[in-house]
């Protein structure tokens, strides 16, 4: 449902990179991931770039029915959430 919104042009994009700690008892292991910021006619919408990237190889594996080796070749993410705002 969410590619299909991202591969429409928006008024406003930005970019941001999370830096962070997945174990806190393990502070030298840190993981780096990168969001973007989408406003759009009076909402916003935060979302890994990880995540749309999975969602859209996904949509065309999907489409075509092609499951080999290129499902293991999706970029992971532990944020699958998109948070929406509506900026009123």
């Amino acid at each position: 449902a969410y590619s299909v919104f991202f591969s429409q042009q928006k008024d406003y994009s930005f970019g941001y990179r999370l830096e962070y700690t997945p174990d806190s008892t393990d502070i030298l292991n840190t993981k780096v991931e990168d969001f973007t910021l989408f406003i759009d006619k009076g909402k916003s919408y935060f979302v890994s770039d990880n995540f749309l990237k999975r969602d859209s190889i996904l949509k065309s594996l999907e489409k075509s029915q092609n499951f080999n080796f290129t499902f293991l070749k999706t970029p992971n993410t532990r944020f699958k959430s998109v948070i929406i705002k509506e900026n009123t």
